[in-house]
């Protein structure tokens, strides 16, 4: 019985790309062990004090979901959960207005900032 591991720990499941959500939550399985499942009580945040190097900002120019955001800022959808904790918005179901300015975090820094996640969490 899988208790406490990451999904890449666990050989019976398939790796996921370094940017996924996922990957910084741990996994359990039923008690019956045949399904697993993630902890999304689990807190992440990013500090306050983030070095403002780090940072830029995007203008959203029309309604989007946060995954057509992300692509927008990084070539891939698969860190808009970057994007809504670097901004501290909880609710990834309310999208962006118009005009409306966000920071992201430059995508140089993102593997750095993926590291320093995943190190906190272990």
């Amino acid at each position: 019985m899988v208790t406490g591991q990451y999904q890449k720990q666990i050989s019976a499941l398939p790796t996921l790309n370094s940017y996924r959500y996922e990957n910084i939550l741990k996994m359990y399985q039923t008690d019956k062990g045949n399904q697993y499942y993630y902890n999304l009580l689990q807190s992440i945040f990013l500090p306050d004090n983030l070095d403002k190097r780090a940072l830029t900002n995007m203008v959203i120019r029309a309604n989007q979901p946060w995954t057509t955001v992300s692509f927008n800022a990084y070539g891939t959808i698969e860190l808009w959960w970057l994007i809504l904790l670097t901004n501290k918005i909880y609710n990834p179901f309310e999208t962006p207005k118009p005009n409306t300015v966000i920071k992201i975090i430059r995508p140089e820094y993102i593997p750095d900032i993926l590291k320093e996640i995943s190190a906190r969490l272990q």
